[in-house]
């Protein structure tokens, strides 16, 4: 099958959207499963419906259908799900159809995208749907290649579990929801009165549970969402990003900090200034506000971002803003981007609410998850890294590639305030001892490998991602 041009594509999203589709208008009617895939894969690719992958005969009228073709270049599996034919949903044969598809994915290490539409799962195929979703959770969660999900309608049981094991999910605004227990059995049991969309609705994973990744208004901009985050990955070869020309100066960047620290600034204005597009794609916007996390380019590559957020909490840590980090460096390692983190925090969000939740877990995790992420990773403290929160945020104990920090930035085990006092209790000259707060201090003790006017940090940034990814270097 060959998919349409990008002519009869811009039709297709006008049927289904309507003239106003660019302005966020609610979708007229669902995509069927070949729409999806045509809007999907690359105008006017082949798409390989795999026979092999639907066993039965009958498959071509079934509410679930794989297939492989090309997203941005790159060789692509996808699962879709038909939202024209889910009644009466899913039986076991339709679950042994998704695991051999997830199961060719992964043993190719192809990128794997699934749209979820909430098809239910019959009663009577309960058994083999458990048993196919098993399998197919241990080879997603196995496999290194990046997998995506688009999220539809109310999700629930087996679906719901695995598309909670994908690396990124988009979510659509309105009546999309995912829960392991449907509303009705949580009703029942705790004797409530809950609809599906205050259980495990979209707004639930966006601002709460951090799961939803991307919210977009319709299923078209969730598709669209998809292959823009494929973009980022290193695979991709069909979308070039603008040319960067020189990597010049940021002189905005001197002032971005302000004179007087109880004054705030918002990070994003940073990732901005390094990015060659002038613009970020953020993820998980709505949760763990205290950090900022999306992918832009920088010198023609992408890169996944990281950075502490000064106008929440004053950048400190809490358990939301550690486990969205720890997504977002497990996201870069399976597009195989670098991960560039740009540190200023004080510390963590302290009291009982934070330490019960796990903080300390959480922390460690991220630790464990800089260590083992597969791609370079750098770290420009801009600045305080301060205690133990410092160490989290690509210190040394992650094992980063390289780290530099702005001319005039902290590191250390405690503030300025905590330094006078200890100097202060001990005799010490408190002005002197706040020496080994300073970036040249850091820089005398190997704790960092350069210092930087803050005008520099695109062009040492630049420099140091292609240096990192050139064959002499580690690939990525």
């Amino acid at each position: 099958m060959t998919l349409k041009s990008g002519g009869e594509t811009d039709a297709l999203e006008e049927a289904v959207l309507g003239p106003a589709a660019g302005d966020g208008a609610a979708a007229r009617r669902s995509l069927t499963v070949l729409e999806r895939f045509e809007l999907l894969f690359d105008a006017g690719s082949e798409l390989d419906r795999r026979p092999h992958l639907q066993e039965e005969p009958d498959a071509a009228s079934w509410p679930l259908l794989s297939a492989v073709g090309r997203v941005n270049g790159m060789t692509v599996c996808a699962i879709a799900q038909d939202a024209q034919a889910l009644r009466p949903g899913l039986d076991g044969a339709h679950w042994r159809q998704m695991q051999l598809a997830i199961d060719f994915a992964c043993r190719r290490h192809l990128p794997l995208v699934a749209i979820f539409d909430g098809a239910p799962t019959r009663l009577e195929g309960g058994l083999q749907a458990w048993s196919a979703m098993a399998h197919s959770a241990g080879g997603a969660a196995a496999s290194p290649a990046p997998k995506l999900a688009l999220l539809l309608g109310a999700n629930t049981g087996p679906g719901a579990l695995l598309a909670s094991l994908f690396d990124a999910v988009v979510m659509v605004r309105g009546a999309t929801s995912l829960t392991l227990t449907d509303a009705a059995i949580a009703n029942r049991i705790t004797h409530t009165c809950m609809q599906e969309d205050a259980l495990g609705g979209w707004k639930v994973h966006a601002d709460r549970t951090g799961m939803a990744d991307l919210v977009c208004d319709n299923e078209v901009m969730g598709i669209r969402s998809i292959r823009r985050l494929l973009q980022y990955s290193a695979e991709s070869s069909g979308w070039m990003w603008p040319a960067s020309g020189s990597l010049s100066h940021c002189p905005g960047l001197d002032t971005l900090i302000p004179d007087d620290l109880a004054d705030s600034y918002d990070v994003r204005e940073l990732l901005r200034e390094i990015s060659d597009t002038r613009s970020f794609l953020e993820l998980g916007g709505g949760v763990g506000g205290s950090m900022v996390a999306g992918f832009a380019p920088v010198g023609g590559r992408a890169v996944g971002l990281l950075a502490s957020q000064n106008k929440e909490l004053a950048g400190a840590l809490d358990v939301q803003a550690c486990r969205k980090a720890l997504r977002h460096l497990r996201l870069c390692g399976a597009l195989g981007v670098p991960v560039a983190t740009f540190v200023d925090v004080p510390g963590f969000v302290p009291g009982q609410e934070q330490e019960a939740g796990g903080l300390a877990l959480a922390v460690a995790e991220l630790i464990r998850a800089y260590v083992q992420a597969p791609v370079p990773k750098i770290t420009v403290v801009v600045g305080k890294a301060l205690g133990a929160a410092g160490v989290a945020l690509g210190s040394r104990a992650g094992l980063p590639d390289k780290i530099a920090a702005w001319r005039g930035a902290s590191l250390g085990l405690m503030g300025a305030g905590g330094i006078r006092g200890l100097a202060q209790r001990s005799g010490a000259e408190g002005e002197q001892s706040l020496s080994v707060l300073d970036a040249g201090h850091a820089l005398r003790g190997a704790y960092v490998d350069a210092v930087l006017d803050p005008a520099q940090t695109r062009q040492w940034l630049g420099e140091t991602v292609a240096s990192l990814c050139q064959p002499a270097g580690r690939r990525i």
